[in-house]
């Protein structure tokens, strides 16, 4: 499994690589590089299925379904191989552009003296 394959499921169930991190006893350093690379070793992939309350093989033929303007992609599918085909790369990088949104309005709201939710 890729790291881009994993950090695609863990943004499907609402997991950050810190709390994965932790969750797995892992540094968010150690775990952030081990995303990066195209293969991570099954050790970590069975923690991090652990962590997800998963069992490993769900991990490894999970799919993701997510709409994007309308269509539906369908990314992350541990049995097609380890690399993303440019449809999944250009939907990480919508996901990865649309938090850093979120984290800039949240902060403004924070500085206007609104409640961080």
């Amino acid at each position: 499994m890729s790291g881009d394959d994993l950090k695609i499921i863990l943004r499907r169930y609402g997991k950050t690589q810190a709390a994965v991190a932790d969750a797995i006893g892992e540094s968010p350093q150690n775990f952030g590089a081990a995303l990066s690379s195209k293969d991570i070793k099954s050790s970590m992939v069975e923690r991090v299925a652990a962590a997800l309350g998963m069992p490993i093989g769900q991990l490894y033929g999970e799919s993701v379904a997510t709409t994007v303007a309308g269509s539906t992609a369908i990314v992350g599918n541990g049995n097609k191989g380890n690399s993303l085909n440019a449809n999944e790369n250009r939907l990480l990088s919508l996901l990865e552009e649309k938090d850093r949104q979120i984290a800039r309005l949240l902060d403004l709201l924070q500085a206007a003296g609104g409640e961080k939710k």
